[in-house]
């Protein structure tokens, strides 16, 4: 016995499948153009690491490049000593540098300038030594961390010369500030900032400024000029006559970041972030 298939029933069905279908089909293309538009927020993107700065790494070079640079003829092994003690091993030889007469004695050690070294071993420092009895010396040494995370020199030392420097170049900076609000201010925050005024200083400070004064006493002279920052909105350059603390006059040039908070110019910031890295 066959059961008869209503025609008004198929044409419903037929109807609520196709209606089934274009909400499918919709919902599909609105996620995959979502998608392209704005990406999930799950999704993370990877940068490249920041460089950071070994302490440990860059001490252990100054103090070996001292120790390296510096010797007595008359007592090799106290030199030795130093060297065995940096390097953690005892009976080491001179580290490659012997003498039997005259002496040199490393004052300070500074470096100036840190690079991976090409074996991928650890970082290769140049090392900036001055000592009592020959010009300024530069020394390379790489040192590295063995997989505890000791420190460890890498290699031999060489004697390089500077890192490579180039001509100065100024400030890039528009026309003179024609604003005497702005000159006002920017002169009297200066004056306050040299002479170690805060109290006086914090008057023209906005609310999130953060400065901290010289380490002596100078006194503003005379301000020459007060000139734009090319592309830095609210910076200004301040040319000035400056005292030092022995009496010395010196052409200072400071920048300082200026707005207006109700009206009033106050001051953002001068030369530095003394709370930046």
């Amino acid at each position: 016995m066959q059961r008869g298939v209503s025609v008004r029933r198929l044409r419903w069905r037929w109807s609520y499948n196709r209606h089934v279908l274009t909400v499918v089909l919709l919902v599909c293309g609105g996620l995959v153009c979502w998608r392209l538009i704005e990406p999930p927020t799950h999704v993370i993107e990877r940068t490249a690491p920041a460089a950071k700065l070994d302490v440990g790494a860059q001490h252990l070079a100054q103090d070996y490049a001292a120790a390296f640079l510096s010797f007595d003829g008359a007592d090799p092994d106290r030199r030795i000593a130093a060297l065995d003690a940096l390097t953690g091993q005892r009976g080491t030889d001179d580290g490659g540098l012997s003498a039997s007469t005259g002496s040199r004695r490393a004052l300070s050690s500074t470096v100036v300038q840190a690079q991976p070294d090409s074996a991928g071993l650890g970082t290769r420092f140049v090392v900036a030594v001055d000592s009592d009895s020959s010009p300024r010396l530069y020394l390379a040494v790489t040192v590295g961390r063995d997989k505890a995370g000791a420190l460890r020199i890498v290699g031999s030392p060489a004697l390089v010369g500077p890192p490579l420097t180039a001509g100065a170049i100024q400030t890039p900076s528009g026309p003179p500030v024609q604003d005497n609000g702005l000159r006002t201010v920017a002169t009297r925050a200066l004056g306050n900032y040299l002479n170690g005024r805060p109290g006086d200083l914090a008057a023209d400070l906005a609310p999130t400024a953060i400065v901290s004064p010289p380490s002596v006493a100078l006194r503003l002279r005379r301000v020459s000029e007060v000139r734009t920052v090319q592309g830095v909105p609210g910076g200004v350059l301040v040319d000035a006559d400056v005292t030092g603390p022995q009496g010395e006059v010196m052409q200072l040039t400071y920048e300082l970041g200026l707005e207006q908070i109700a009206g009033r110019w106050v001051v953002t910031g001068i030369q530095v972030d003394p709370a930046g890295a």
